[in-house]
């Protein structure tokens, strides 16, 4: 068993969310199983943007850590389709564009 104390969720939540917005590459290193170090390690390699990969990090920390959280995160996208809330549009609110 590891002595590395867990962050609070909230405090891992806010500091990955820039990669769960906007960084599907993150997203795939992640998912991949990568440590969160090596996942900082490739991000930073491919964009030099320090920031991008701390929030790729903190997103490998989630998962490792968080497990049950990071499914959740990462599935939300998808969510009004798994609950049926997607609705019709009305073809009388459409702009015909010509």
């Amino acid at each position: 068993m590891s002595n590395r104390k867990k962050r609070p969720l909230q405090d891992v939540r806010q500091r990955c969310l820039k990669a769960l917005q906007d960084d599907p590459r993150a997203r795939e290193l992640v998912q991949d199983g990568l440590s969160p170090t090596s996942t900082f390690e490739m991000i930073f390699r491919e964009s030099q943007d320090r920031e991008r990969a701390k929030a790729a990090r903190w997103l490998a920390v989630l998962r490792r850590d968080y497990p049950g959280e990071y499914r959740q995160l990462t599935a939300q996208p998808l969510r009004h389709v798994n609950h049926n809330t997607a609705q019709k549009g009305n073809p009388s609110d459409e702009k015909v564009v010509r």
